[in-house]
């Protein structure tokens, strides 16, 4: 079996890219979401923004279907002193994803669910930046 990484991926980035309270908070030149593949992100981006992350993942087959249990990272950015940014941006990822069923491919989601988060502040550039690291859990079955 294939992993349904590669739909999971593509499914996330179409809907935050798609999606209205992101394209009106965090526009891009394209008319979408400013939402990235971590290692697609071009130098001095305009933030904030969101980027596609790590990933990781579990067989959970079920009887009769294979199966997947994959845990997406996305990382928040922001450059705005303080919370109140960051924290706006990762309502609307949050509103976004959790719960929703993400159209698949080749597999059916059962379900995306957030599962953690973390605000960290980043000085290491010697710019204040607001970094947000969030996880969902994603549980799939191929068709």
């Amino acid at each position: 079996m294939a992993t349904s990484e590669v739909d999971v991926w593509a499914a996330i980035a179409t809907l935050l890219q798609n999606n209205a309270g992101l394209i009106s908070f965090i526009p891009d030149d394209n008319g979408k979401a400013r939402v990235r593949d971590m290692n697609n992100i071009p130098t001095g981006y305009t933030m904030p923004y969101v980027a596609l992350g790590e990933t990781s993942s579990i067989t959970q087959d079920t009887w009769s279907n294979e199966g997947q249990h994959i845990v997406a990272t996305l990382h928040l950015w922001s450059a705005h002193k303080g919370k109140y940014e960051i924290l706006q941006l990762h309502n609307l990822v949050h509103s976004a994803l959790h719960g929703k069923t993400l159209s698949l491919t080749n597999y059916r989601c059962i379900d995306c669910l957030y599962d953690t988060g973390e605000l960290i502040e980043d000085d290491s550039t010697g710019v204040n930046l607001m970094h947000y690291t969030e996880r969902y859990r994603i549980d799939t079955e191929e068709l």
